[in-house]
């Protein structure tokens, strides 16, 4: 796992430590740490300063399919003080599991921006309360029957993005109700997010495509 600096391009750090391929990277909010999800069930948090590994989580207790753990998420959660990945929730400070989302194997994963739900994707689409691990209702009963591949709440926390094989949808995180639909390339498990400002929302595809929409609400047909 390699870091550059963005203006430069030159890199800063070398990350070796990962037995085989890394699926997902993420960055705390504060910036000081960057935690990799790897197919050798390992979760590993690194000092993004020195590049020195903090420590390791063993995330997978049994084998698993080695595309599911290359396609598996990371998330902090946005004050730092939690870290989500493979299906599992761990204290950054203690190490403590805290959460372990039984009957689904977690691929990509995202908090909400307050902190209080937790998205997951293993197929279809997954909410959570991210402190109990309680599961709730999906937005849309219409996404419980799509194999998503990717998923993201808007900074304001009010809308869920969902990426699926041919489209993504944009959604009210309380009601349901789909503001925007957006056809994309097939895929598979490509990335997708909002600006910080919320107003663009930008998918990456499997294929090397690059989409950048306007994610504004559309106004309401009278």
């Amino acid at each position: 796992m390699k870091v550059w600096d963005v203006k430069t391009g030159r890199e800063l750090l070398s990350l070796k430590g990962h037995t085989h391929s890394i699926g997902r990277v993420a960055f705390s909010p504060d910036g000081k740490l960057l935690a990799s999800a790897g197919v050798d069930s390992t979760v590993k948090v690194w000092d993004a300063e020195t590049g020195n590994e903090v420590f390791t989580l063993a995330a997978i207790e049994r084998p698993g399919n080695a595309m599911n753990l290359f396609l598996a998420g990371v998330a902090f959660s946005p004050d730092g003080q939690r870290l989500a990945a493979q299906g599992k929730v761990w204290d950054v400070t203690t190490r403590k599991e805290l959460l372990s989302l039984k009957g689904l194997f977690a691929r990509p994963v995202a908090f909400s921006p307050d902190g209080k739900r937790l998205v997951t994707v293993a197929g279809p689409l997954a909410l959570w309360d991210a402190q109990t691990g309680e599961q709730l209702l999906l937005p849309s009963a219409g996404v419980a029957k799509v194999s998503v591949s990717g998923a993201a709440f808007s900074p304001d926390g009010k809308r869920l993005a969902i990426a699926s094989d041919d489209n993504v949808k944009v959604l009210d995180v309380q009601s349901g109700q789909e503001f925007l639909s957006l056809k994309i390339d097939r895929d598979i498990a490509g990335g997708i997010a909002f600006s910080p400002d919320g107003n663009r929302l930008g998918h990456v595809s499997t294929t090397g495509t690059v989409m950048i929409w306007d994610a504004t609400p559309l106004p309401e047909k009278r």
